[in-house]
């Protein structure tokens, strides 16, 4: 694996429409990206990264033990629906502008934890990387594409998100390296994160020690695909945000630190990441560690209005009658609701909170609500005595209150699984 430092002297090119214009029906971002370009842009980015100097796709690993039913569609039986990403994604000499791919797969069903190569679900080709620079040199670019028909995965797995880059022109000074989220201090000591015990290695769940898979050998189809070894230093997720077109919303769990060296998980924001998000330390397992949980949802403003009312729910478990669309429930029976219910909304704590404009660096027609508790001593000091593992849920519903129905307009998120220990 090669990796390098951010460049200096960050451009930023932020909305591209040379695939499409916005989906017709404005979708929002999944949420991936939650509070990683504040409070500067870029503040959650630890480094670039790529596997060989070869042509080869680097993949997002979005693991059903983390996210399920997220981006459904509205289809008799619902898929994840994509239609568009953002990236973070260098050119070490934007001298040569290079071209790459947007790629994906579902899970393979006779190997767990490694995408299905020789069904490949979306491989989009010939995405330009912006016209050289003056003077020209190295650029570190926040990249966004709408796609012009969506693409669907199946929800019962992981799925696999990532992009394909073109060989090296001219390595180690010419080439494409994306943006990653990472554990690893020693390429920048002043970007990285620490998660809690349910991510930690040696012990953690994190299957394969990372959610950032390599396809390399592709001069022979399909390819390999790899994993770096797992390590205290391995684990890591591209930064990468997806557009969800199929009527959902969009939601991330939260993790708000102190870390000095993860300035976007600090109070009063929280990061979203697939390391301390998904693995909060909420009991000091790296010194000084007292991390307090969250939510945050993100919604279009063409699919409800600022100002409406998010209900977040908590959990400890899935719904215990099995998934459920939601307009299998009476009073969400409305054309406009969209998504399923999978948390136990039987014993589920409700929390309230209302869709404002984006935030710092937020994307432009995007609504979004964070919700973040304060654990108190003696919350943790009881969650220390549970017995692992120990997950929390969480599911967001959006309500539309300007829809006159019959029947209320609501729209989930998919639910999240945060794992305490």
């Amino acid at each position: 694996m090669r990796s390098h430092l951010i460049c200096t002297g960050t451009i930023l090119f932020l909305t591209g429409t040379v695939l499409c214009q916005q989906p017709a029906n404005q979708s929002p971002m999944q949420g991936f990206f939650f509070n990683i370009d504040r409070p500067q842009l870029a503040s959650g980015v630890s480094f670039v990264t790529r596997g060989t100097n070869n042509a080869e796709q680097v993949l997002n690993r979005i693991d059903h033990d983390d996210y399920r039913e997220w981006a459904l569609n509205g289809a008799a039986t619902p898929l994840t629906q994509i239609q568009g990403f953002a990236i973070w994604i260098q050119d070490q000499n934007d001298t040569t502008v290079e071209q790459f791919s947007v790629v994906g797969y579902n899970e393979d069903p006779a190997r767990a934890n490694f995408p299905l190569l020789t069904t490949p679900v979306m491989n989009i080709t010939g995405i330009p990387m912006p016209a050289t620079g003056t003077p020209p040199g190295p650029r570190f670019w926040r990249l966004g594409f709408t796609l012009n028909n969506p693409i669907t995965f199946q929800p019962s797995g992981d799925i696999f998100l990532g992009v394909g880059l073109p060989a090296m022109p001219a390595p180690p000074n010419d080439g494409l390296f994306v943006g990653v989220n990472s554990t690893n201090p020693t390429v920048n000591a002043l970007c990285f994160d620490q998660p809690g015990p349910a991510g930690a290695f040696p012990g953690g769940t994190v299957s394969q020690g990372s959610y950032t898979c390599f396809v390399i050998n592709m001069a022979t189809p399909p390819g390999t695909a790899t994993y770096a070894t797992a390590s205290a230093t391995s684990l890591a997720q591209i930064s990468m945000d997806w557009i969800i077109s199929g009527g959902t919303v969009g939601g991330v769990a939260l993790a708000e630190t102190n870390q000095a060296n993860l300035v976007s998980s600090n109070a009063p924001l929280g990061t979203a990441d697939f390391i301390s998000g998904l693995h909060p330390d909420i009991n000091g397992l790296n010194a000084g560690r007292a991390d307090n949980i969250g939510f945050a949802v993100t919604a279009h403003t063409g699919q409800v209005p600022l100002g409406s009312p998010a209900f977040i729910l908590m959990a400890l478990g899935p719904s215990p009658i099995g998934s459920l669309p939601i307009r299998s429930f009476a009073a969400a029976n409305n054309t406009s609701s969209f998504g399923n219910v999978c948390i136990d909304f039987t014993t589920a704590t409700t929390f309230l909170a209302v869709l404002a404009a984006p935030g710092t660096n937020g994307f432009t027609g995007m609504a979004e609500a964070q919700l973040m508790l304060n654990l108190s001593p003696s919350t943790r000091n009881a969650i220390n005595t549970m017995a692992s593992p120990l997950d929390v849920w969480w599911q967001a519903f959006v309500f539309d209150s300007t829809n006159p129905g019959p029947g209320l307009e609501i729209r989930t998120s998919g639910c999240v699984i945060q794992h305490l220990k």
